[in-house]
């Protein structure tokens, strides 16, 4: 049973226009939000800006679809709330939402969300692997993807579905719902700080690697010895490049990715701190303001795009990609030119002693 205070306090909630004002930004911002992740995917589909591996690609298309996910779960329970607190009702009790109704909505946002933490962690794992195993742009790893993939999702789906929703009264009728109650704190705290963790080693992890691919290139351009210059392969060499581009593309992302999170995280633990109830109807529209994925998805699109437009213009694999017509193409031009790199000293030196 509802409590009076829940319902007196949905009745003043539902007359509140900068509660109604609050949903209908969010909305909007989230159609703009769902436009220009439309935008990147078509970009993406339709121009191929510059040669990336198979498996960054797939992991590149998965976060797009976390966000989208995000989006429209965002979206239908800020429509759901937009609908019962516009209602007329002569009982106020009418104007609470079921647990039975909006858990499964917040538990998939929820699932969204740390998808995309752990996807972005995924691909500084990838960037890591295609930096120490010289032969991995030759070699797909096939397997590599697959296994990510599952053990993501197996992952995610027990935190979102099952440890944030061990202790929820399926009966009951709230204000607003949150996951934050009492009897979670610990486990949801846990869950937090943990993603968290995960999200600042791959922080760390993509400056490493952007460190290591900078390194390398610099002292192979700054050697004097055609021999040091020939024993590096021109897939090697590729391979660096590579890093160096994915790495500049995605760190961005990822950084306005934790910014987010960190405002996201610092508001609710000022909210929990301050007032413990949600039904209270300021700290409801604040909970609501504050929730900042939108603002992330809005923010990825267009770095994503500006950066992909400075790529274009500067990236050298793409005369290669024009001429070439696809990537197996590109990797077979490659591996002429180090056969031919690599030959002609021996038919010079041959040469030399049948003069002799």
């Amino acid at each position: 049973m509802s409590s009076p205070i829940d319902c007196v306090e949905a009745r003043q909630l539902s007359t509140s226009v900068s509660m109604k004002l609050v949903l209908i930004a969010k909305i909007s911002l989230n159609c703009i939000a769902a436009c220009l992740i439309a935008t990147v995917v078509k970009t993406c589909r339709t121009k191929r800006l510059f040669v990336m591996h198979r498996n960054i690609k797939i992991l590149l298309y998965f976060h797009f679809y976390y966000v989208i996910h995000v989006v429209f779960f965002m979206t239908s329970g800020l429509i759901i709330d937009l609908a019962r607190l516009s209602m007329n009702h002569e009982d106020d009790c009418d104007y609470l939402i079921p647990i039975w109704l909006t858990f499964p909505i917040k538990c998939s946002f929820v699932f969204g969300v740390f998808a995309e933490t752990i996807t972005i962690a995924y691909i500084s794992i990838e960037r890591f692997v295609a930096t120490y195993y010289r032969e991995y742009e030759r070699v797909q790893c096939k397997l590599l993807m697959p296994l990510f993939i599952v053990a993501k999702i197996v992952f995610v789906s027990f935190i979102s579905y099952i440890l944030l929703g061990i202790h929820v009264d399926w009966s009951a009728h709230v204000v607003v719902f949150t996951f934050r109650t009492k009897e979670n704190e610990p486990q949801y705290e846990f869950v937090a700080y943990a993603l968290m963790a995960v999200e600042v080693c791959a922080i760390v992890l993509y400056h490493f690697i952007l460190y290591v691919n900078h390194r390398d290139t610099r002292a192979l351009h700054l050697t004097k010895s055609r021999a040091i210059q020939l024993t590096k392969s021109l897939s090697a060499k590729y391979q660096m490049e590579e890093n160096t581009k994915v790495i500049k593309l995605v760190l961005p992302i990822v950084w306005s990715h934790f910014i987010y999170v960190i405002i996201w995280g610092v508001c609710k633990t000022v909210y929990s701190k301050t007032n413990g109830n949600l039904a209270n109807q300021f700290f409801a529209i604040y909970a609501e303001a504050t929730t900042t994925n939108v603002y992330y998805a809005i923010t990825m699109s267009i770095i994503f795009l500006a950066t992909q437009t400075r790529c274009r213009k500067s990236v050298s694999t793409a005369d290669i990609v024009r001429n070439t017509g696809t990537y197996q193409n590109a990797e077979e031009y490659h591996k002429q030119l180090h056969t031919i790199f690599m030959v002609r000293p021996e038919r010079s030196s041959n040469s030399h002693r049948h003069r002799n």
